[in-house]
């Protein structure tokens, strides 16, 4: 699924989106106040990776999405 504005894009993760979901999932203060990280590389390449399978299960239950200011 991909959704395209003139502002933004939301689709489903890739595998090669580890390294830019771990610049804000490895900061510190990011996750303050969360009850998740700071992640380890391990830690993001296995998010993204559930990210990937989620979206391809069927029926589809859960649905999370990569969403940047750039268009793809």
């Amino acid at each position: 699924m991909n959704l395209v504005t003139d502002r933004l894009s939301m689709r489903n993760y890739e595998p090669s989106d580890w390294k830019r979901v771990h610049i804000y999932g490895s900061d510190p203060e990011v996750s303050k106040y969360d009850f998740w990280g700071p992640n380890s590389i391990e830690d993001t390449k296995k998010f993204v990776a559930e990210m990937v399978a989620q979206a391809q299960t069927n029926p589809r239950y859960k649905f999370d999405f990569a969403i940047s200011l750039d268009k793809p």
